[in-house]
């Protein structure tokens, strides 16, 4: 699948049976079934865990490790276009894949916005119309992850060579960590132009606009052809070394960071503080050091884990949904009351029915396509 969606959907780079090579970047698409687990845990736990639970060192601790979740989608899914169209530059600049993920990425940045479909605009109360449409303009992670990839697909379209892209990214990924605290500052609120602001700061509701955060899909791509040159054939042991080596390095920068740059108070704020987005990045580089090293003897991954880590998208939606649509979603219905246990069996609950309807898609899929292969036509 080319690398255009969310997650796996950015660059699938699963083979059929006994095509694989003897070594493929399998960390990615583990990466991404880790991150998708986390995902569905992390926001059952979050609309229906108990209040009264959400206290204590080990809150906290999950709290800090939830928040790599969407780091290391955005992280894979960079890596993804590296290795799916950097790695093949030549078949990638022959080929229609391109106009394709353009397509693509526009129908993320669509159902982005779709997910926040102003339901209460025509409400007879002012304040729930305004609120409904304030939150219909919110940029979610599949915007952001869809205007990222626009304009990735715009620097690969002018670029001559794989380093050029590479080059690009990496100075626009810097620009983006380190121009972050700046555009948080902005009031998003009561701007005339908040649809436009709120790609800039959260304090309009958005949860991932662009700075940082798409800066960390732009070092995905990086690290990508950086730290994985031999592309879908490298070791795994080999790019495991160089994950860890980024990851301390990355973290030993923060440390450093922060001596001149205090982290700021402000919620908002630090969430875009560049030591904070350099630590989160280094933890996901150091997920997935220890996800290639433990696959790197693996010469092909399960059909089925392959599909899953190929149909994120579905898992993203599908539970989103479930937890929070319209006045029946179980955020609503149950809201943050249930126990520990309780709300880890629905997680649990709501994964199963996530990996049911992604496992079955591409099956009812090439169901229809051979029943219209294999359906007479008309003379």
């Amino acid at each position: 699948m080319d690398a255009t969606g969310f997650g796996a959907t950015l660059g699938a780079m699963s083979t059929g049976p006994g095509s694989a090579p003897p070594f493929r970047a399998h960390f990615v698409d583990v990466l991404r079934l880790f991150m998708a687990a986390q995902m569905i845990e992390g926001h059952t736990l979050d609309a229906l865990l108990s209040a009264d639970l959400r206290t204590g060192a080990v809150f906290d601790a999950w709290t800090w490790f939830r928040g790599l979740t969407a780091v290391g989608f955005l992280f894979a899914a960079g890596v993804s276009f590296s290795l799916s169209s950097l790695a093949r530059w030549d078949a990638y600049r022959r080929g229609e894949t391109g106009r394709r993920r353009v397509r693509r990425a526009l129908t993320l940045v669509g159902l982005g916005y779709l997910l926040h479909f102003p339901a209460a605009m025509f409400s007879a109360d002012p304040g729930e119309a305004a609120a409904s449409l304030a939150e219909a303009q919110r940029v979610d992670v599949l915007q952001c992850i869809g205007v990222t990839m626009l304009v990735l697909e715009g620097i690969a379209a002018r670029a001559r060579t794989p380093g050029q892209v590479v080059g690009t990214s990496a100075v626009l990924a810097l620009a983006l960590l380190a121009f972050a605290p700046v555009t948080a500052t902005l009031d998003c609120r009561d701007s005339a132009v908040r649809f436009a602001c709120n790609y800039v700061s959260r304090s309009g509701g958005s949860l991932f606009p662009i700075l940082p955060w798409s800066g960390f899909l732009l070092c995905g791509v990086v690290a990508g052809h950086a730290l994985v040159p031999r592309g879908p054939r490298a070791s795994g042991l080999g790019t495991a070394a160089r994950l860890a080596g980024a990851a301390v390095v990355l973290a030993l920068l923060a440390r450093a960071l922060e001596v001149w740059m205090p982290a700021p108070t402000d919620p908002l704020l630090h969430a875009a503080w560049p030591p904070f987005s350099l630590v989160r990045l280094a933890g996901v580089l150091l997920l997935a050091a220890l996800f290639a090293a433990l696959t790197h003897r693996t010469s092909s991954l399960p059909l089925w884990s392959r599909t899953l880590a190929g149909e994120t998208l579905v898992l993203y939606v599908s539970h989103l949904l479930a937890l929070y649509v319209g006045g029946v979603g179980l955020a609503r219905t149950i809201g943050p009351t249930l126990p520990l246990g309780r709300a880890l069996a629905v997680a649990a609950a709501l994964a199963a029915g996530a990996c049911a309807l992604a496992l079955g898609g591409p099956r009812w899929r090439a169901m229809r396509l051979e029943r219209r292969a294999s359906a007479p036509r008309a003379p």
